[in-house]
């Protein structure tokens, strides 16, 4: 089964490649606020042709086969030369430890290549990933638990109450806007923010 690898949207910018996969029933971490404001559940998203080819990405990725056949389809991508950085799961998470572990392998594969995640995942282990693959514990209102093998955190701040400390990094572009990924890339550097706080407006 052909994987599907998407370009990102306004916000991401053309130049950074996604891979998705169902919500909710991959999200094992979630929250009933996470699932209150999923933007997996929202507009053209929940239009059939996204759906199903999250769930062919879904299917796909419980083969033994899912690491060449992601590796085929990024190879492709990239001969046109535009690729900057790959975000994996705009819509899904990592699901089982195997199916983490299968990305640890593919980002080591294209070292050149960011890979950026976003994860409430806090059962699995996260270490012993390849420096160019960033991921950040996703934090809502009400997030308790958290995942001591990833030391970065990405906190979805509705009441301003992070914002005046000194040790995070308030993203610039919290609304939609075309390409505002591609204009900051902090997520995505070499060395990435340790607190990331998304403000809504």
């Amino acid at each position: 089964m052909m994987v599907h690898i998407g370009r990102g949207n306004h916000k991401l910018g053309k130049s950074i490649l996604t891979f998705s996969i169902p919500p909710v029933i991959t999200c094992s971490g979630s929250t009933p606020h996470c699932r209150e404001i999923c933007y997996g559940l929202k507009g053209r998203l929940i239009f059939k042709k996204a759906k199903d080819a999250f769930w062919e990405n879904f299917i796909a990725s419980m083969k033994g086969d899912f690491v060449e056949e992601m590796t085929k389809a990024i190879m492709r991508k990239l001969k046109r030369g535009d690729v900057k950085a790959f975000r994996i799961h705009f819509v899904g998470d990592f699901y089982n430890q195997a199916y983490l572990n299968n990305w640890k392998e593919i980002a080591r594969i294209f070292p050149d290549l960011r890979f950026a995640a976003w994860t409430k995942s806090w059962q699995l282990d996260f270490s012993g990933r390849p420096e160019n693959m960033n991921v950040f514990y996703s934090i809502v209102k009400d997030t308790v638990v958290v995942n001591p093998t990833i030391h970065r955190y990405c906190i979805l701040d509705e009441e301003g109450k992070y914002l005046k400390r000194k040790d995070v990094f308030v993203c610039p572009y919290p609304d939609i806007k075309e390409g505002a990924c591609e204009r900051c890339w902090a997520c995505y550097r070499d060395n990435p923010p340790e607190v990331l706080v998304l403000r809504r407006r």
